[in-house]
């Protein structure tokens, strides 16, 4: 576990896991999921301009890819500060 954790005690995991909220997937492998779903879908609209869910996954994605290439690994934490636009 990461340095600083508190995991949920026991008995909140198992109601969650019984009710559907925790599927034991990663958060990658969700929002994977509802790309696929829904590819050609609108995601996100900002004034006149919007992104697909295929869209937001290419962008989503190549950040990633930058961020490795920043020297980022697995497990690192990021503050991110972004806009409110696309």
């Amino acid at each position: 576990m990461l340095e600083g954790f508190v995991p949920f005690p026991p008995e909140f995991q198992a109601k969650y896991r019984e009710k559907g909220y925790w599927r034991d997937k990663s958060l990658r492998d969700e929002f994977a999921e509802v790309f696929r779903k829904y590819v050609d879908k609108v995601a996100i609209i900002d004034g006149d301009r919007q992104l697909t869910y295929g869209e937001l996954d290419a962008v989503s994605t190549n950040l990633a890819l930058n961020l490795l290439d920043l020297g980022l690994r697995p497990l690192d934490r990021v503050v991110p500060q972004l806009s409110n636009t696309l």
